[in-house]
Protein backbone atom coordinates (compact mmCIF):
# COMPACT_ATOMS: atom_id res chain seq x y z
CA UNK A 1 0.00 0.00 0.00
CA UNK A 2 1.93 3.29 -1.19
CA UNK A 3 1.66 6.46 1.21
CA UNK A 4 1.75 9.38 -0.55
CA UNK A 5 3.85 12.35 1.20
CA UNK A 6 1.65 14.20 3.25
CA UNK A 7 1.20 11.04 5.50
CA UNK A 8 4.38 11.41 6.47
CA UNK A 9 4.16 13.97 8.66
CA UNK A 10 1.86 12.81 11.40
CA UNK A 11 3.03 14.87 14.55
CA UNK A 12 5.19 17.38 13.01
CA UNK A 13 5.98 18.80 16.47
CA UNK A 14 7.41 15.42 17.77
CA UNK A 15 9.00 14.87 14.26
CA UNK A 16 11.00 18.44 13.95
CA UNK A 17 12.37 18.25 17.06
CA UNK A 18 13.81 14.76 16.21
CA UNK A 19 14.94 15.85 12.75
CA UNK A 20 16.43 18.65 14.45
CA UNK A 21 17.94 16.70 16.78
CA UNK A 22 19.60 14.27 14.08
CA UNK A 23 20.25 16.71 11.63
CA UNK A 24 21.87 18.89 14.74
CA UNK A 25 24.22 15.93 16.12
CA UNK A 26 25.53 14.42 12.88
CA UNK A 27 26.34 18.22 11.46
CA UNK A 28 28.14 18.68 14.84
CA UNK A 29 30.10 15.50 14.62
CA UNK A 30 30.78 15.99 10.52
CA UNK A 31 32.11 19.38 11.53
CA UNK A 32 34.45 18.21 14.33
CA UNK A 33 35.60 15.55 11.18
CA UNK A 34 36.03 18.58 9.04
CA UNK A 35 38.14 20.34 11.66
CA UNK A 36 40.53 17.67 12.58
CA UNK A 37 41.34 17.37 8.73
CA UNK A 38 41.66 20.73 8.50
CA UNK A 39 44.51 20.70 11.23
CA UNK A 40 45.82 17.55 9.38
CA UNK A 41 46.54 19.62 6.28
CA UNK A 42 47.53 22.59 7.86
CA UNK A 43 50.02 20.89 10.13
CA UNK A 44 51.09 19.61 6.46
CA UNK A 45 51.37 22.60 4.99
CA UNK A 46 53.71 23.72 7.74
CA UNK A 47 55.97 20.94 7.00
CA UNK A 48 56.18 21.70 3.92
CA UNK A 49 56.54 24.98 3.31
CA UNK A 50 59.69 24.36 5.55
CA UNK A 51 61.21 22.07 3.16
CA UNK A 52 63.13 23.88 0.65
CA UNK A 53 63.51 21.31 -1.78
CA UNK A 54 59.78 20.86 -3.06
CA UNK A 55 59.10 22.78 -6.20
CA UNK A 56 56.44 25.28 -7.50
CA UNK A 57 54.92 22.70 -9.28
CA UNK A 58 54.83 20.37 -6.30
CA UNK A 59 53.08 23.29 -3.95
CA UNK A 60 50.59 23.47 -6.94
CA UNK A 61 49.94 19.75 -6.51
CA UNK A 62 49.99 19.95 -2.73
CA UNK A 63 47.35 22.55 -3.00
CA UNK A 64 44.93 21.36 -5.02
CA UNK A 65 45.07 17.95 -3.30
CA UNK A 66 44.29 19.80 -0.64
CA UNK A 67 40.96 21.85 -2.19
CA UNK A 68 40.08 17.93 -2.91
CA UNK A 69 40.46 16.93 0.40
CA UNK A 70 37.96 20.00 1.16
CA UNK A 71 35.96 19.62 -1.28
CA UNK A 72 35.35 15.81 -0.31
CA UNK A 73 34.94 16.61 3.12
CA UNK A 74 31.98 19.23 2.49
CA UNK A 75 29.95 16.89 -0.11
CA UNK A 76 30.00 14.31 2.90
CA UNK A 77 29.31 16.74 5.65
CA UNK A 78 25.92 17.88 2.92
CA UNK A 79 25.16 14.48 2.15
CA UNK A 80 25.27 12.79 6.05
CA UNK A 81 22.74 15.70 6.81
CA UNK A 82 20.48 14.94 3.58
CA UNK A 83 20.54 11.56 4.69
CA UNK A 84 20.25 11.88 8.14
CA UNK A 85 17.27 14.32 7.68
CA UNK A 86 15.72 11.36 5.42
CA UNK A 87 16.38 9.17 8.22
CA UNK A 88 14.74 11.17 11.08
CA UNK A 89 11.53 11.56 9.31
CA UNK A 90 10.99 7.93 8.77
CA UNK A 91 11.84 7.45 12.09
CA UNK A 92 10.00 9.89 13.79
CA UNK A 93 7.01 8.93 11.46
CA UNK A 94 7.37 5.10 12.93
CA UNK A 95 6.84 6.74 16.07
CA UNK A 96 4.88 9.21 15.85
CA UNK A 97 1.83 7.48 13.74
CA UNK A 98 1.51 5.10 16.31
CA UNK A 99 1.18 7.80 18.96
CA UNK A 100 -1.33 9.17 16.60
CA UNK A 101 -3.20 6.10 16.81
CA UNK A 102 -2.62 5.14 20.31
CA UNK A 103 -3.91 8.50 21.45
CA UNK A 104 -7.01 8.40 19.36
CA UNK A 105 -7.98 4.90 21.31
CA UNK A 106 -7.35 6.65 24.20
CA UNK A 107 -9.80 9.62 23.51
CA UNK A 108 -12.41 7.05 22.77
CA UNK A 109 -12.05 5.26 25.54
CA UNK A 110 -12.64 8.13 27.63
CA UNK A 111 -15.61 9.13 25.48
CA UNK A 112 -17.10 5.83 26.72
CA UNK A 113 -16.54 3.75 23.10
CA UNK A 114 -15.08 0.82 24.47
CA UNK A 115 -15.78 -1.83 21.74
CA UNK A 116 -14.52 -0.06 18.81
CA UNK A 117 -10.81 -1.51 18.33
CA UNK A 118 -8.01 0.39 16.97
CA UNK A 119 -5.05 -1.53 14.60
CA UNK A 120 -1.12 -0.46 14.37
CA UNK A 121 0.83 -1.52 11.48
CA UNK A 122 2.45 -5.46 11.52
CA UNK A 123 5.87 -4.18 12.59
CA UNK A 124 5.10 -1.19 14.93
CA UNK A 125 7.32 -1.29 18.13
CA UNK A 126 4.28 0.24 20.55
CA UNK A 127 1.85 -2.49 19.08
CA UNK A 128 2.55 -3.85 23.14
CA UNK A 129 1.08 -0.98 24.44
CA UNK A 130 -1.60 -1.29 21.94
CA UNK A 131 -2.69 -4.78 23.37
CA UNK A 132 -2.78 -3.44 26.74
CA UNK A 133 -4.83 -1.15 26.07
CA UNK A 134 -7.31 -3.30 23.97
CA UNK A 135 -7.35 -5.73 27.07
CA UNK A 136 -7.68 -2.30 29.19
CA UNK A 137 -10.82 -1.14 27.07
CA UNK A 138 -12.01 -5.09 26.88
CA UNK A 139 -12.11 -4.78 30.90
CA UNK A 140 -13.49 -1.24 30.77
CA UNK A 141 -16.57 -3.00 28.48
CA UNK A 142 -17.29 -5.61 30.69
CA UNK A 143 -17.39 -3.77 33.72
CA UNK A 144 -19.47 -0.87 32.46
CA UNK A 145 -22.51 -3.77 31.62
Amino acid sequence: MARSLKNIVVDSGLQRRMTVYFVAINFFVACVGLFIILREIRQLEVVLKNTPELTYRGHEQLASAIIAIVATSLISIVLTVAINFIASLYLSHRFAGPMKVINQFIDQMISGRFSERRQLRPNDELKPIMAKLHELAEKLEKSKT
